[in-house]
């Protein structure tokens, strides 16, 4: 028996759609790990926003939300799922989101092999800053995260640990180690369906983009005093879109947005939209903007979204460190700008809008192409892999 266990389905980011598509291709999963039966194992909020075929087997537990955010409370989960596998004869577990749950697993004797995905490896942690506090912080978040890879490797039954995007990483985490249980997985690029003929472009505007949840570590104070400083050819519209931390937050960037372009209102404009949007919503939104702002002051970053623009052919405006500086750097898919500086990133946007039509997009063609669903499934199950 496979078991394909996620218990973080909640309407929260766009992630949901890896699990819908291994639920839509469970007879795919059984012929590239050679294993007959398969069973999914969902938080009980999977019931809501999946949509299961006749013949898969969809198995929930049920816990108290705030479980997730306690390490007792994620043991307590992690023993839940035990305990209710242990009723059926497994043979390999994925477990689809190791972070957080390195203390369980770790201190675990699964009678089964344990396989997963890991989102956010110590090596990407750079300390990136000036203040002393903040490097004190980020190295003991650094140490940390040492700490919970190898209390997560002690697990003698655990088999594979994937990273997303990251072959560099997954060479680093092995050497670090001294293991070979890190293995590169393509983040996906799903195709959700839109009207494209129903868009409506002006030609006389250039369009930047800022996606996701609105937090600070997307770097939005900065992004919004550099829109106000750039000075663009065209009329320039930037959205941000996503839900934002609290009330009082949305009030500050909006206070920003309009100090930063005032008098300057007739050729900028700064447009919000912090409802949670649908994925047909997010298609669109990339479909119809030329310039997909990543330039995140954090070293994680959503090689989701770079994938969505490399998809939709917009010119990426990335961070000069981390995993987003790597990808984008690899697949020539934009501009790399120290994401500390106002003035860098304002330049930045003006040499996007200069450089959004004849710039080479075959990179982005070829990220797009390699990040085919189908590759994330026959990788991540595939028991030929090394």
């Amino acid at each position: 028996m496979l078991v394909i266990c996620d218990i973080n389905i909640y309407k929260q980011g766009h992630y949901i759609g890896y699990n819908q598509y291994l639920l839509d291709h469970a007879d795919k999963i059984k012929e590239v790990s050679g294993i007959k039966e398969c069973l999914f194992l969902f938080n009980e909020e999977g019931k809501e926003y999946l949509t299961t075929q006749p013949g898969v087997s969809v198995d929930y537990i049920s816990f108290p939300p705030q479980w997730r955010s306690s390490a007792w409370g994620r043991w307590k989960i992690w023993r839940r799922i035990l305990s209710k596998l242990s009723r059926i004869p497994v043979d390999q577990m994925y477990f689809m989101d190791f972070d957080k749950f390195q203390l369980p697993v770790g201190l675990s004797r699964t009678p089964f092999r344990i396989s997963g995905i890991y989102f956010r490896p110590h090596h990407r942690i750079s300390i990136y800053s000036d203040s002393g506090k903040q490097i004190l912080i980020t190295r003991i978040k650094r140490f940390k995260k040492i700490l919970a890879e190898k209390l997560l490797l002690n697990n003698t039954a655990l088999e594979k640990v994937f990273i997303l995007n990251d072959s560099e990483g997954v060479s680093f985490l092995n050497s670090y180690h001294g293991r070979t249980v890190f293995k590169y997985l393509p983040d996906p690029i799903f195709d959700y369906p839109f009207e494209a003929n129903q868009l409506k472009r002006n030609k006389e505007e250039i369009h930047f983009l800022l996606f996701g949840a609105l937090t600070e570590r997307k770097n939005i104070s900065l992004v919004l005093e550099a829109f106000g400083l750039a000075n663009f050819q065209k009329k320039a519209v930037l959205h941000l879109v996503g839900k934002t931390e609290s009330e009082a937050y949305l009030n500050t960037l909006k206070k920003l947005a309009t100090d930063h372009i005032k008098g300057q209102e007739h050729k900028k404009n700064i447009l919000f939209n912090t409802h949670f949007v649908s994925d047909e919503e997010m298609e669109k939104y990339h479909a119809q903007t030329d310039i997909s702002i990543l330039v995140y002051r954090n070293f994680y970053g959503s090689s989701g979204l770079i994938g969505r623009a490399a998809k939709h052919r917009q010119f990426v405006l990335a961070p000069s460190v981390g995993l987003l500086a790597s990808i984008t750097q690899q697949y020539n898919l934009g501009l790399t700008v120290d994401p500390l500086d106002v003035r860098a990133v304002a330049k930045s946007m003006e040499h996007a809008e200069r450089e959004i039509n004849s710039h080479n997009y075959e990179g982005a063609d070829r990220f797009y192409r390699e990040h085919h669903p189908s590759e994330f499934l026959s990788t991540l199950f595939s028991s030929d892999l090394q």
